[in-house]
Order: C-alpha cells, then sequence, then structure tokens
C-alpha cells in the first residue's frame, strides 16, 4: 500500500479532531472579520490622498464565502466519517483493532488484505462524496439518444441545443 493512502486511512481515524480543529477554525475567522474596524482610514495612492472605508457589502460576502467553505469541509468530513465507522461495524473485532492499533495508535503491524479492504472502502467513500457534491441537475440529464434515423438524430440534436 502506498505512503498517500496510508495517510488517508490515518487521517479518517482521527476524523473527529479534524472536524474539531475546522469548527475552531471557523470561530477564529468569524472572530477576526467581526474584531475588524469599519472607521475609515487615509490612503496615500497616485490619485492622492483620499479617505478609504470597509464596503459592508464585500465584508458580508467573504464572511460568507469563508464560512461556507468551512462548513463544506465539515459536512465532507462528517460524511467521511460516517461512512467510515459503518465500515468498521462490518468487521470483526479482531479486524477493527488491527485498524485503531496501525492508523490511530501507530504500530508496525501489516496485514494485507486489511489494507486493501480499506483502500477500496476509502476509494468508495470518495466516489460517494462525488456524488452528493455533484450538481443535481448534472446527474440528472437526458442522454441523447443516436440510431440510424438520420433527420431524428438531428432533431433530438437540435432540441438540446434549444434547452440551454
Amino acid at each position: 500500500m502506498e505512503g498517500y493512502e496510508q495517510e488517508d486511512i490515518q487521517a479518517l481515524m482521527m476524523i473527529d479532531k479534524t472536524i474539531e480543529s475546522l469548527e475552531l477554525r471557523k470561530k477564529q475567522k468569524l472572530y477576526e472579520w467581526y474584531q475588524r474596524t469599519f472607521a475609515t482610514h487615509v490612503v496615500y495612492s497616485d490619485e492622492g490622498v483620499r479617505t478609504a472605508g470597509i464596503r459592508p457589502e464585500q465584508f458580508m460576502l467573504e464572511i460568507n464565502e469563508i464560512e461556507r467553505s468551512i462548513d463544506k469541509r465539515i459536512k465532507i468530513c462528517e460524511i467521511k466519517d460516517k461512512y467510515w465507522k459503518q465500515f468498521l461495524e462490518t468487521l470483526e473485532s479482531h479486524e477493527r483493532a488491527y485498524f485503531f492499533k496501525k492508523y490511530k495508535y501507530g504500530k508496525k503491524i501489516t496485514n494485507p488484505r486489511l489494507d486493501q479492504l480499506a483502500y477500496e472502502e476509502l476509494e468508495e467513500i470518495e466516489q460517494a462524496i462525488e456524488f452528493h457534491f455533484t450538481d443535481k441537475k448534472v446527474q440528472a440529464k437526458k442522454p441523447i439518444i443516436i440510431q440510424g434515423n438520420f433527420k431524428q438524430n438531428m432533431a433530438n440534436i437540435l432540441n438540446v441545443l434549444e434547452s440551454r
């Protein structure tokens, strides 16, 4: 198993800490943003001396963007945690103990079968997250059916182009 795969499994075993740190980071960012001053200040530029201040609408957009990006990362971690715990529940207790010993506590033990099983589960989790965050409209698009009839094919293609 490659090193990056082991790191990914280690990250899954400690994802609770990742979620906590993201929550803390979100609070810190919001605190930093709200501690900024809204007072105007003097700016020297090619245009001369002028006053400048924070634009409230820009300020709110930046706060919302930060909040949304951190919330999305938290949601991804929660989904990973949910699926990983479901995977661990399907294993026998000694197999579960292997993952805790190796990936959480750092013991130098090897079980290629379980490592491969974990890697396959990791790939499935990544696919589930990708599917979850893909635009639903893109997923629901009906495919164009191309058959032997040229006129019908052109009509199908034109209908698709007109609908865009």
